[in-house]
């Protein structure tokens, strides 16, 4: 896990204060007692937040983000309801905060947490991004955080995104340069 910050692409670090806001917000919100409480999770939650990059920590300061547990296959982001945006995580992401390498969960959240910095759901209601374009810059937002290897474990090993081809071929280019 530890070598995830020597990877990480040079982004502006955001400042502690609000780093320390948007972490204080997360562990007051109610959704997010199933995470506060399991060590294993909070352990992977604590990663997650400290690799977000300034860009990140300025949407969570703007806007709020729920994490749910449920059942199904991996995550999914929805759009913004009632002043919050959700991050659905099905059993499949959280047995990955369990295992001895939590990275490919971390890389599942900023993923999903791309698509919202992103406006991926405004960007479809204008017509302005496809679904493969979607997938290729939240992906490139889990890379600029230095998650290119587990994001490509998942891809390869778990996924069965219908464009999980184009995304691999896509992280072949980003390591060739």
């Amino acid at each position: 896990m530890f070598e995830l910050f020597k990877k990480r692409k040079h982004s502006p670090k955001p400042t502690k204060t609000l780093r320390y806001k948007n972490w204080t917000e997360f562990t007051q919100n109610p959704h997010h007692q199933w995470i506060i409480n399991d060590k294993y999770l909070l352990r992977s939650f604590q990663f997650f937040f400290e690799l977000l990059d300034q860009r990140a920590n300025i949407f969570l300061s703007k806007n709020k983000i729920n994490f749910i547990h449920t059942n199904g296959s991996f995550a999914c982001g929805l759009t913004k309801t009632n002043q919050s945006y959700n991050i659905i995580l099905f059993k499949e992401v959280v047995k990955f905060f369990y295992s001895a390498n939590p990275d490919v969960g971390i890389a599942i959240l900023a993923h999903e947490l791309g698509h919202f910095v992103h406006d991926h759901s405004q960007k479809f209601e204008n017509g302005t991004i496809d679904s493969k374009m979607a997938q290729l810059e939240a992906d490139q937002f889990a890379i600029d955080l230095g998650l290119i290897d587990p994001l490509e474990t998942f891809l390869r090993d778990f996924s069965k995104h219908p464009d999980v081809t184009y995304r691999l071929r896509n992280i072949e280019i980003i390591r060739s340069k």
